[in-house]
């Protein structure tokens, strides 16, 4: 009798059928807490988010306000409009007594700068108090104030964070 060629324990092997496909539905336990998880931060995020917008409808409102004096063209409503818009958000024992020089430096203070001291924002002391809507201010002293006045309101550190 002739040798075969092989391995003779392994002639009668056949070869195992592939197992079925694993289905996609229904996921594994894991997927529904991972999806519980996502669902979670995601509504956390969103209400972080809406509770961040209303905290900040003080400086939307006061922005619309900065517009109008802008398009009017006198200043004189500035001085009264940031110290409305400090009130909102900051402490009224901290902010309503402030003027002059120690108003100027709140201002400064709150927004990290000192533009308002020694930059385009000092002739806000005399616009409290000025007739006539701040009309002696340059047409570039006037546009460099309302843009101080606006980077103020929506960059200064909030009070009651």
């Amino acid at each position: 009798m002739p040798e075969e060629f092989g391995n003779p324990w392994m002639t009668n092997l056949v070869q195992p059928s592939a197992p079925e496909a694993v289905p996609w539905w229904p996921p594994a336990p894991g997927w529904y807490v991972l999806a519980g998880l996502v669902l979670i931060a995601l509504g956390w995020l969103v209400l972080k988010v809406f509770r961040r917008w209303r905290a900040d409808a003080y400086r939307r409102a006061a922005l619309r306000l900065v517009r109008v004096v802008e398009q009017s063209g006198s200043t004189a409503e500035l001085p009264a409009l940031l110290k409305r818009t400090a009130l909102s958000t900051y402490p009224r024992s901290d902010v309503a007594s402030l003027s002059g020089e120690a108003w100027l430096a709140f201002l400064d203070g709150t927004l990290g700068t000192t533009d308002f001291s020694s930059g385009p924002g000092r002739p806000l002391v005399d616009l409290a108090f000025a007739a006539g809507g701040g009309s002696s201010l340059s047409e570039g002293e006037r546009k460099e104030l309302v843009a101080l006045a606006k980077r103020w309101i929506k960059g200064h550190r909030r009070g009651r964070e």
